[in-house]
């Protein structure tokens, strides 16, 4: 009895150590995901795009790679990859591949997963997170004073439309007009529509108009016009001034104005271009909070 429990012994081992053999040689260290980003990336102002790369090591070689993102604790599935010839995923030895996915729409702050599954079923998963800006950005809203044929005279300081005062193109989108532009006594002047003076104008008819926003307005006293393009938050908006006017007057090139909506939202912006008169122009470059 003794020699059969010492043989049944030796083959329990013999059996052992041929399956740890054979399981080394046909088994693969698991998949490494590298990010060439910084995490967090962080998105400047009015970009809602960018590019997340990096390079995935796979020795038993890739099968599959997703990518989700996760907004608000939701996770959705955005992209599957199995084809490593072309696109998002790329190798050429079957090994080593790159990767290259470009995010975009990003307007509220996401935290992308990628996670790569080898041909042994073994997974590797890593995280960034992308922070959007707080701030959209308008690069050049032209609006024309009340006899200009060409450029409306009021817009919107959230989507940037600008409305003319003719055909009831402004009194019909009334509800997104944030402000007025006219020059007269207060020579080159952007109004709230709810300013008594801007109302007494006939040319454009505000007490007619279905709504007519309150917007503040003021002028900033802490932002140079060449720190403007340095702004890039709410608190650097908030930071800036105090909205406690419904008109700022003679206006020039350079000045920087801060705003708050009537929908609340709150932002700035600087007199880029300025050409006086009643048949003149103004341009603004405008940073709102989203």
């Amino acid at each position: 009895m003794k020699k059969l429990n010492l043989f049944l012994g030796l083959g329990a081992i013999v059996i052992s150590l041929l399956f740890s053999a054979c399981e080394g040689l046909t088994s693969s260290d698991a998949p490494t995901i590298t990010l060439d980003n910084t995490d967090p990336i962080v998105l400047a102002v009015g970009v809602e795009t960018t590019d997340i790369e990096g390079t995935i090591v796979a020795e038993a070689g890739l099968a599959e790679v997703k990518i989700y993102q996760t907004i608000d604790l939701s996770e959705q599935l955005i992209a599957t990859i199995n084809d490593f010839s072309t696109g998002v995923v790329t190798t050429t030895d079957s090994i080593n591949y790159t990767l290259a996915f470009t995010l975009t729409d990003v307007t509220e702050d996401v935290t992308i997963t990628i996670e790569a599954v080898d041909n042994e079923a073994q997974t590797a998963t890593e995280t960034i997170d992308v922070q959007a800006s707080e701030l959209d950005e308008f690069s050049l809203v032209l609006m024309g004073a009340q006899s200009n044929a060409d450029y409306g005279s009021t817009a919107s300081l959230t989507t940037g439309n600008v409305y003319k005062i003719t055909g009831q193109v402004a009194a019909n989108n009334s509800d997104d007009v944030d402000i007025v532009y006219y020059y007269g006594s207060k020579e080159a002047a952007l109004y709230s529509p709810t300013q008594a003076d801007i109302q007494d104008v006939t040319d454009f008819d505000i007490v007619s108009w279905t709504t007519i926003n309150e917007t503040m307005l003021g002028i900033s006293t802490t932002i140079a016009s060449g720190e403007f393009e340095g702004v890039a938050t709410v608190a650097e908006i908030e930071a800036a001034g105090t909205p406690d006017l419904d008109v700022v007057p003679t206006l020039t090139i350079g000045d920087v104005i801060v705003f708050e909506t009537a929908g609340g939202k709150k932002g700035i912006f600087k007199v880029s271009a300025l050409e006086t008169g009643a048949s003149g122009t103004i341009t603004i470059s405008v940073r709102v909070q989203r």
